[in-house]
């Protein structure tokens, strides 16, 4: 091949290139957090202990789950409250990686060497099956992905009874509507020296000042990416084509 053919090759590639990244790009839809429950687990994820918090409030009469965007535990700024539909969240999953602190409820100051947790997240108002699950605890320091059967579901009800709803997701990762929602973190914890929540919760005498035991206290992380749009993988096929073509013309030559 003469060095003016190889010198058109490689422009028609990169014409190719810049072409599709002036491809305009449609804007990710908004998906929003909806729903979240944490519940007492063993090692494999399955119910064990029967605790479980959620962002529903009355009258599902479960201990509430509240979420705070603030960093700092002992001055926790909430994004939900009460016990009543103000417990429930509606948090925009905005591009880029975001961070809660949630509370609930204890009435324990130690936990059983054995104990886990699951985290289930919902989304776009999905009260069915959870759409992420992460489990926590002294075998999972990292958060990882469960699908056991015998979960508990948003409500509180168990699998036993062939509740479908009580199957964990098996993943912490959920796409939809142009973005990627990545569960990268995920602890659960009695909080030593925190004791927010009943005074937030239920502000009446003797327990405004809290009830005298710690709080669970656990954090979030949550990253959020564009899902690929078609027209990269455009891009990366025109290229890859254009390579191609050039390499068996070389040959033959």
């Amino acid at each position: 091949m003469t060095l003016d053919r190889l010198t058109r090759c490689i422009k028609l590639v990169s014409l190719i290139v810049v072409v599709g990244f002036m491809i305009p790009n449609i804007s990710p839809a908004s998906v929003m957090l909806t729903d979240t429950a944490v519940f007492s687990a063993n090692g494999n994820g399955e119910n064990w202990n029967g605790w479980i918090w959620n962002t529903q409030g009355a009258p599902d009469d479960r201990w509430n789950l509240y979420y705070s965007s603030s960093s700092d535990p002992q001055n926790p700024t909430f994004l939900n409250s009460g016990n009543d539909s103000a417990t429930n969240i509606n948090i925009d999953m905005t591009l880029g990686t975001h961070t809660f602190l949630i509370y609930g409820e204890s009435v324990i100051t130690t936990l059983d060497p054995l104990q886990h947790f699951v985290l289930n997240m919902y989304f776009s108002g999905n009260q069915g099956a959870p759409d992420i699950s992460g489990l926590y605890g002294p075998d999972s320091f990292a958060v990882s992905a469960v699908s056991h059967w015998n979960g508990l579901d948003l409500f509180g009800a168990s699998g036993l009874g062939g509740n479908l709803n009580a199957q964990e997701a098996g993943t912490l990762i959920y796409a939809s509507d142009g973005l990627t929602i990545n569960l990268t973190k995920f602890t659960w914890e009695i909080g030593l020296d925190v004791d927010r929540v009943w005074p937030y919760w239920d502000d009446t005498v003797p327990y405004n000042n809290g009830n005298g035991v710690p709080d669970f206290v656990g954090e979030i992380e949550l990253r959020v990416s564009p899902v690929p749009e078609p027209s990269t993988f455009f891009l990366l096929g025109g290229g890859l084509a254009g390579l191609a073509f050039y390499a068996r013309r070389r040959r033959k030559e």
